[in-house]
């Protein structure tokens, strides 16, 4: 339950993807990161932004641009079949 140094441990769901939650959150709100870090329990936005980069292989902010064009791609397609 708690790692060497009395830190709760990882679960290994958790280890091997960003959270989903996460994830949602960055896709579905426009809150900073900062504070999505502290949702995910993380000790601060530097340990957050490291574990999504090693995980997900872009940063925070490239992860958000991502899924923001992909929202808005997909909300024009639905306008056009209007």
């Amino acid at each position: 339950m708690y790692g060497s140094a009395g830190m709760p441990r990882i679960p290994s769901s958790m280890q091997k993807s960003p959270p989903a939650h996460a994830r949602e959150m960055l896709f579905t709100t426009d809150l900073p990161q900062e504070r999505i870090a502290e949702y995910c329990v993380f000790a601060d936005i530097h340990h957050f932004s490291n574990a999504f980069r090693s995980k997900s292989r872009m940063t925070l902010g490239q992860y958000r641009l991502s899924v923001s064009s992909e929202k808005n791609s997909s909300l024009a397609n639905v306008g056009n079949k209007v």
